[in-house]
């Protein structure tokens, strides 16, 4: 997991923060390893809840709780904050 740094995970959690406060949705990150994805960083202690997984890069996803509050548009505007900050 050598390319997850402490920064970039350090800056994961501080999004899903950021997404609690703003959009009071739960999202976490997780390494895709084969079919299985791993947490890494996020809001752990809301773990499990109803989620949609969204592959950002080969090894790395966002899972966003669904809620019935967030609009697809939402969603899709969490995806696209997320990958900005992995590709910082």
């Amino acid at each position: 997991m050598s390319e997850f740094t402490e920064k970039l995970i350090e800056k994961l959690n501080d999004f899903s923060h950021y997404c609690k406060e703003k959009y009071s949705v739960n999202i976490w990150f997780a390494q895709i390893l084969g079919k299985r994805w791993s947490y890494i960083a996020g809001e752990k202690n809301s773990l499990p809840f109803p989620s949609v997984g969204v592959k950002l890069r080969n090894n790395l996803g966002i899972v966003i709780e669904e809620t019935q509050g967030l609009s697809e548009e939402k969603r899709n505007l969490i995806t696209s904050e997320a990958k900005k900050i992995i590709n910082e």
